[in-house]
């Protein structure tokens, strides 16, 4: 299983893979609001379960393409930070089959303290900033 990385700054979404899949990818994709399954989720604030990625119209088949690696199912949740949604969290292609119901929600109770972590790392870096 592979995670994508979004984080959200004003009306667009840099998006990635972790550091050892970036080789491939390299720098992060950047999407608009809205665009993609990420984009959907970022923007409806709803977390997703597709079981056919290439028959959901919301995919995004760049990725794919860029990375050389076929999404076929997906899990997408949003990062939320008091109300706010502030990105998204997506993983590929279970290992052992598609996602289910149970996986959506194991994804979507890590989103809240991944959120919750990438918000105090955004407040301690504005605050060094200042300084």
């Amino acid at each position: 299983m592979r995670h994508r990385w979004c984080c959200w700054t004003g009306s667009r979404a840099i998006c990635g893979l972790p550091p050892r899949c970036r080789g491939r990818v390299g720098r992060g994709k950047r999407l608009a609001l809205g665009q993609g399954i990420v984009g959907w989720v970022v923007e409806h604030g709803q977390p997703l379960l597709i079981t056919d990625a290439k028959a959901d119209q919301r995919h995004f088949p760049n990725f794919d393409e860029v990375s050389k690696f076929t999404a076929r199912t997906l899990l997408c949740a949003p990062l939320q930070v008091k109300g706010q949604t502030i990105g998204a969290i997506e993983s590929i292609n279970k290992a052992t089959g598609p996602f289910d119901e149970a996986d959506l929600r194991l994804l979507t109770l890590l989103a809240g303290p991944a959120a919750a972590a990438i918000e105090k790392c955004a407040v301690v870096r504005t605050g060094a900033a200042r300084d």
